[in-house]
């Protein structure tokens, strides 16, 4: 496990960057649906099972759809957590060489 090597491992470590150039788009109009379904899922956090009941019952297309797009945002959300643990690990990897050099 990363966090369990030292920091020397870390240093020793090397990566490439990805190739091609960043493309920030991908971070537009469907992140935002994300955090709209997010903050859907903390309101759903207060709702009862009755209402929640009542709701799929009411609206069931609806409820359908909120329910997958929750599915989608959990899944979009897991892949900006490894990203972001990727990224972290290769900044480590520089900070520890950075120590090791000073050293």
């Amino acid at each position: 496990m990363a966090s369990d090597m030292s920091d020397e491992g870390f240093g020793a470590l090397s990566f490439e960057p990805w190739p091609g150039e960043p493309d920030l788009s991908r971070f537009g109009a469907a992140s935002n649906d994300h955090i709209i379904s997010t903050r859907l899922a903390y309101l759903t956090m207060y709702k009862t099972k009755d209402e929640l009941v009542a709701f799929a019952s009411d609206e069931p297309e609806l409820f359908i759809k909120l329910a997958d797009n929750m599915e989608d945002s959990a899944e979009a959300f897991e892949e900006m957590v490894t990203l972001t643990r990727a990224a972290r690990a290769r900044m480590l990897c520089a900070a520890s060489s950075l120590l090791e050099a000073a050293q």
